[in-house]
């Protein structure tokens, strides 16, 4: 108060050059936080959940270089099938999930004891082990296909196995489950794969009879594709291998409609981190018009509003730019998970502010320098003090080895700080420069609305009775500018003419001593006055400031 508001009202002529060149700094810093929060880009490596001097680091690092690991276990293994038509999960229990299992739906279509059906399964195999992939996310240097390229077998047909145990051919009709039964159950695994890929081929889980009837199939490569591929290179696969699999669903015949992919559990993390990034785009497109109306039902005016949202815009770029332009980080899935919870922090302040600005014309100020130094007298400290203790509480986690916390420690102080800087910088700023005076850019109430509240507020009433309305609230205005005001004389008059005391001056009652003061209106319909001007004389104890957002003393 001493600094900030000398500071905001000196002018310079008929500028404040304080208030615009913060408002013009602030302007800059959201232009470049809006540049480098569009440079944000889905992971470009794989995600670090540790520290380096963690010891689960360590021990990677430790059981990387003393224990001996084939260089093909880093690739995924990719399966298509066919037969499994989806999952029903109506009986799962989405608060305890473990606890309960859904159910498989296998497609009643599914047959593949045709010559078409089979063929169809075999010209698969071969497109498969065939396809081409010149994708980052492949590691195939030297060649372009998806399967992983070695002298050991990288892929695995069953049918193909199956012609060859069963002598070049593949039976049909009522023959083909029962030869295809004893085939499953010879387990012969491993006279036709090696070390590449026999771990992950199981004829009696890939080759699927249930209740003695055949259900589904599956085929396999070891592909290119690192497990640790981050998002960005590892969706790029996933989204050419589901374009390749609706084309191929147009080639297969009625029996075989249900073919589907999977890569291990590593699409599945795809998927979850494509739903976290999607959370976090549609939360800030959800929260930019809420905020916007809940400024607007908070203030009931345009201008102030609008000013108000751009300072919360600015706060999210700010931040997100934030992790590109300093920490270099990828928009990966801490990110966005704690992006999402600290949207509301941005929100916050400027609220506060906003609201007590358009609430100071009801306490006699009416140019924008008055109430913008009635927002910042009665509003400031709560500002700085919540800034204080919400960056307190979050930069606990600064504390913590896992690093999803520090990077939502980080977020959270950040964000407060651009909150805090944009509320008090960029917003006071431009009240302070160009914000409404009076009623301007007040949106007014309807009609409707505001007959409802007077019957609310009025009371009931019916059967010929009337209620007795409240005693109004005395007012100030006659009193600005005395320097000789007895409180004990005001109380006589104004009850002698039925209003309230405002509650400010009757907790000086007691002490019937004389307040030279400037008292300013009370808010109209309520009995609170704002008391922050209240400068009592040499001895006099200070008189008790109540907070017109909530009525607090």
């Amino acid at each position: 108060e001493k600094l900030y508001i000398p500071m905001m009202n000196k002018r310079v002529g008929a500028v404040r050059p304080i208030p615009l060149v913060i408002a013009l700094a602030m302007f800059g810093c959201s232009v470049q936080g809006a540049y480098f929060a569009s440079q944000l880009t889905p992971p470009r490596k794989a995600e670090v959940w540790f520290p380096s001097n963690h010891m689960l680091s360590d021990l990677s690092e430790f059981m990387g270089k003393n224990f001996y690991q084939p260089s093909y276990d880093n690739y995924a293994v990719i399966s298509l099938f066919w037969g499994v038509q989806g999952f029903d999960d109506t009986t799962v229990d989405i608060y305890h999930p473990d606890s309960t299992t859904g159910m498989v739906r296998f497609d009643p279509a599914f047959d593949l004891s045709t010559a078409t059906a089979q063929q169809a399964v075999l010209d698969t195999c071969q497109k498969l082990r065939t396809m081409k992939c010149v994708l980052a996310g492949c590691d195939n240097a030297g060649y372009d296909t998806l399967r992983y390229q070695s002298t050991m077998k990288s892929h695995a047909c069953f049918l193909e196995d199956f012609r060859h145990w069963n002598g070049g051919t593949i039976p049909t009709g009522d023959a083909f489950e029962p030869r295809l039964l004893e085939f499953q159950q010879a387990g012969l695994e491993s006279d036709y794969y090696d070390d590449l890929l026999g771990g992950d081929i199981d004829y009696a889980a890939d080759i699927g009879f249930v209740d003695g009837k055949l259900r589904y199939v599956v085929i396999k490569i070891r592909s290119t594709m690192p497990r640790e591929a981050p998002y960005s290179k590892g969706v790029e696969i996933q989204d050419m291998l589901r374009e390749w699999n609706e084309n191929a669903l147009g080639e297969m015949p009625a029996s075989l409609k249900s073919m589907k992919f999977v890569a291990e559990d590593i699409f599945r993390r795809y998927d979850l981190a494509s739903e976290l990034l999607s959370s976090l785009f549609s939360g800030c497109a959800i929260a930019a018009p809420m905020s916007f109306l809940v400024l607007i039902l908070s203030t009931k005016n345009i201008i102030v509003a609008v000013y108000a949202v751009y300072a919360v815009a600015s706060i999210v770029f700010c931040v997100l730019g934030f992790c590109k332009s300093a920490m270099n980080w990828d928009l990966g899935v801490g990110e966005a998970i704690a992006g999402v919870i600290v949207i509301g922090y941005s929100v916050d302040y400027v609220v506060h502010l906003a609201h007590i600005y358009c609430e100071a014309r009801h306490h006699g100020a009416h140019t924008r320098a008055d109430r913008a130094q009635f927002a910042l007298r009665n509003m400031g400290s709560t500002v700085f003090a919540g800034a204080i203790t919400t960056a307190g509480s979050g930069a606990i986690m600064f504390l913590c080895f896992f690093y999803f916390f520090f990077k939502m420690a980080l977020l959270i102080t950040v964000t407060i700080a651009y909150s805090f800087l944009f509320s008090l910088g960029f917003f006071m700023s431009m009240v302070w420069l160009i914000g409404p005076e009076g009623s301007f850019g007040d949106i007014p109430t309807p009609k409707f609305i505001e007959r409802r509240l007077t019957s609310v507020i009025a009371g009931p009433s019916g059967g010929g009775h009337t209620e007795p309305s409240a005693p109004a609230v005395a007012q100030g205005p006659e009193l600005v500018g005395s320097r000789d005001f007895n409180i004990a004389e005001y109380s006589a008059k104004v009850a002698k003419e039925g209003r309230l005391l405002p509650a400010s001056m009757r907790a000086h009652l007691h002490g019937l001593r004389p307040i030279a003061a400037q008292i300013p209106a009370a808010t109209p319909g309520g009995d609170g006055a704002n008391a922050s001007s209240l400068t009592p004389s040499s001895g006099e104890r200070p008189p008790v400031v109540l907070s017109p957002c909530c009525g607090c003393a």
